[in-house]
């Protein structure tokens, strides 16, 4: 699998859970107050969902779906640091609802 800075397809599920870790990083850093938990879950959820709808559309699965999954992933690391809500669940089951 190559890294995420070297694929060259499209993708949304990507992109969106590119931006999830972002906003995570951005709100466990950020001091002012800016960014809120809400804020991240809905960017988080938002690439939930665009991961779904990848995992599901054949044609849209790719190794850019694949590094979603592992960015999502890693999200919900940062996710643990943010609470002491375990959200390890979230993803999989999402992953488990495309496939049933």
């Amino acid at each position: 699998m190559q890294a995420a800075c070297e694929l060259e397809g499209q993708s949304e599920a990507l992109d969106y859970a590119l931006y999830a870790f972002c906003s995570i990083q951005v709100h466990i850093t950020d001091k002012s107050g800016e960014t809120t938990i809400q804020d991240v879950w809905k960017s988080y959820n938002d690439a939930i969902q665009r991961l779904r709808t990848s995992v599901e559309e054949p044609a849209l699965q790719s190794d850019e779906t694949l590094a979603a999954i592992a960015v999502l992933s890693t999200c919900e690391v940062g996710f643990c640091s943010l609470s002491s809500i375990g959200v390890s669940r979230s993803l999989s089951t999402a992953i488990y609802l495309s496939i049933s």
